[in-house]
């Protein structure tokens, strides 16, 4: 064996910060392997007592907490070396920081150095990790996409049992609103010994399949806010451009030699606002294929989450954006939600309420067109994450969140009954996100939140009809032509829901194919064409069956069909709205079997429009507030910001009224009610056909 010979060591860069720290006042902030350890001496002079020296990796902090003196230093670049912190003790203090740069050469420039003083090593902290992102060019973080969650290991190491994991579920449960933990882990503690994974030991009678049984639905989550956005931009790796090239054989298309380029994906051949068929047919192929490749992956996951969970279970994703992402609904990939509710892979789709419409006065709503849930038999989760008075912006001392909230209790308990009056009038679910903690935390909101469960305990099972008579018409196949990004895109889905919330009558939102089984537009009297942009020969032939008759009346805005999937037909524009593509201001058509009305500048539309448009469509008008309304055979709901008296005009067939949540009744006169409305307020009743009782 040779002996081993000393190598000297090789020059890099030294550094010193000295400091002047009585040992047994010092504080220590260190982290090692990316965890991060904070103690005081004497503590940590008690268990190194012979220790002279204490490393750190990337950054350290020392200080004085009697007298709040702290300093920090960290990297805050690591191009081409890490930093290695060292603080010296010397005769009971501590008296400098040793700073190492491995791979950086004497005469080289060294990696960043930040040095901070302050009389909070908390503060210093956040200043260092402002100082690296912004170096780094990271952007702010999100709290809201932070997953929270308890892990045993943390509690129990190896000791947990499965009445330990059962009770801190419980507490888990009976303490959401102070710890609202997302997720549950069992992190070892149930296996015989380290390494197995698959045997249980005798702490853990049950098999992990019987715990997992107790759930009742899962989530598969995965994007943005784990709501399946895609976040790319359009851009595609490897394996994304094999899937797209083999989508394309798969539905007979031309195989390109990879995805489009940016400048080809980007252009919009028809006023910058459409795709052209004719000249922008590979942009998209290729953005309708991003939206089905979102909803693909959500298959294979939701089928094996299926396979290992069982049928019995339920399935649900937050998807189908088509009523809110203005400006990213074809790029993020939110257009297939038909093919996905058509697939059985999931059993109900999830969206926040819409974010845009949340104000007082305003009528909430869904982002997710519910004829189209409702025509595939799936079901629908509204999460209700709208901010009360009590949300508090600050999350942390370093980190605060501005958002849209409500104002006051009153607002709170208005806002409340508006989204629960909604969920239940369109048989959705409904759950309350207290997101960050300390939501509801108020007397009269919990009071507010009690008795909104006795009335959806009571009245959830029922299935009466809904009474809309005015459908927002929206279409994947339309949306994928236009250009989200350019100004007034909102225009064609969003603020229509805006607009149509302040008629004084009830709306839903529809997909076009919703229309064209057999009898599904005859409820209908007012129809608003949103999207409806192309039309194969196929879907004009069944448009002109099954939609266009009744008498009804069709509003289209901007373009009517121009697009067959080919080529721009401006002459369609003209057949399908009466008039040329273009024409300014708001014109009407009288046809045989419907009325349509066309505006070409979809910015024009103004709410007093819409409610004499819908009037003279025959549609019963509720209120004569430009406010919202939401109603079905059973349930009726009239939101308001403001108070005062105002008359309430019910369909002929109700005599009288019972408000649910006060419990008055009232009888109606000529099928009206004079209701004083608080400011704010939102008032449910249930509708009764004779004045002698329950309908």
């Amino acid at each position: 064996m040779n002996t081993p010979a000393l190598c000297p060591e090789t020059p890099c860069y030294r550094a010193e910060i000295k400091v002047d720290i009585l040992t047994p006042t010092v504080f220590l902030y260190s982290t090692v392997n990316n965890m991060a350890i904070s103690r005081e001496l004497p503590s940590l002079q008690s268990i190194t007592a012979f220790e002279s020296e204490f490393p750190s990796e990337d950054v350290i902090i020392v200080g004085d907490p009697v007298h709040s003196k702290f300093l920090l230093a960290g990297a805050v670049t690591a191009n081409r070396s890490f930093t290695f912190f060292t603080a010296v003790r010397e005769a009971r203090r501590l008296v400098k920081i040793r700073v190492l740069q491995p791979s950086i050469k004497p005469e080289e420039p060294p990696e960043e150095i930040l040095i901070l003083t302050g009389s909070d090593w908390r503060e210093l902290l956040v200043q260092y990790a402002e100082a690296v992102a912004d170096k780094a060019g990271v952007k702010p973080m999100k709290p809201a996409e932070n997953l929270t969650g308890y892990c045993t290991w943390y509690y129990y190491y190896t000791a947990v049992s499965a009445q330990d994991f059962q009770e801190n579920l419980n507490a888990l449960q009976l303490h959401r609103e102070s710890y609202p933990a997302r997720v549950v882990q069992i992190d070892n503690g149930y296996q015989t010994f380290m390494g197995d994974w698959v045997d249980r030991n005798e702490r853990w009678p049950e098999p992990l399949e019987t715990v997992a049984r107790r759930i009742r639905a899962y989530i598969p989550a995965c994007g943005s806010t784990d709501e399946w956005m895609d976040l790319c931009d359009g851009g595609a790796g490897k394996y994304k451009s094999e899937r797209y090239r083999a989508w394309c054989r798969e539905k007979g298309l031309p195989v390109p030699d990879d995805v489009p380029a940016r400048s080809r994906r980007g252009r919009f051949g028809f006023e910058n606002v459409l795709r052209d068929p004719a000249t922008d047919a590979e942009s998209i192929r290729y953005w309708r294929f991003t939206s089905s490749l979102v909803c693909d992956t959500i298959r294979e996951f939701a089928d094996r989450v299926r396979k290992r969970c069982g049928r019995e279970i339920e399935l649900g994703v937050f998807y189908g954006y088509i009523l809110e992402l203005g400006g990213d609904w074809v790029k993020k990939g939110h257009l297939a939600y038909q093919e996905l509710l058509a697939s059985g892979s999931i059993d109900f789709l999830i969206s926040p309420g819409t974010y845009e419409h949340r104000k007082i006065g305003d009528g909430g709503g869904f982002m997710v067109p519910m004829g189209t849930v409702r025509r595939f038999g799936r079901n629908y989760l509204h999460e209700c994450d709208q901010r009360t008075h009590c949300f508090n912006p600050n999350l942390s001392r370093a980190v605060r969140l501005e958002f849209q909230h409500w104002q006051d209790e009153a607002e709170d308990i208005a806002g409340m009954r508006r989204e629960m009056a909604l969920s239940l009038i369109h048989h959705t679910s409904l759950w309350w996100f207290d997101m960050w903690g300390g939501y509801y935390q108020s007397p009269a909101v919990f009071d507010n939140l009690a008795r909104m469960k006795e009335l959806w305990d009571r009245y959830s099972g029922d299935d009466s009809p809904g009474r809309a008579e005015i459908a927002l018409v929206v279409d994947p196949d339309g949306a994928a032509l236009v250009n989200d990004e350019a100004a007034g895109a909102d225009r064609f889905h969003r603020d229509l829901c805006h607009l149509l919330n302040r008629v004084g009558a009830p709306f839903e939102a529809v997909s076009f194919d919703d229309l064209l089984e057999p009898g599904a537009a005859e409820k209908y009297k007012f129809l608003v064409f949103a999207s409806i942009f192309e039309l194969s020969e196929e879907r004009l032939r069944r448009y002109r069956e099954r939609i266009a008759g009744g008498g009804r009346t069709i509003l289209r805005l901007y373009a009517a069909g121009i697009s067959d999937g080919i080529q721009i037909q401006l002459e369609r524009n003209r057949e399908l709205a009466g008039v040329p593509f273009g024409t300014p201001g708001l014109s009407l058509t009288e046809y045989d079997s419907h009325r349509t009305l066309y505006l070409c500048r979809p910015e024009e539309l103004t709410v007093p429009l819409l409610r004499q448009a819908v009037r003279d469509a025959g549609v019963h008008i509720w209120t004569e507030e430009e406010a919202p309304v939401f109603a079905n055979a059973r349930l009726a709901a009239f939101h308001t910001a403001r108070g005062g008296e105002r008359s309430l005009m019910f369909p002929a067939e109700v005599a009288a009224v019972t408000e649910l949540f006060s419990g008055r009744r009232f009888e109606l006169r000529n099928h009206c009610l004079a209701y004083p409305f608080d400011t704010p307020d939102t008032v449910l009743f249930e509708l009764h056909a004779d004045s002698s009782g329950p309908r």
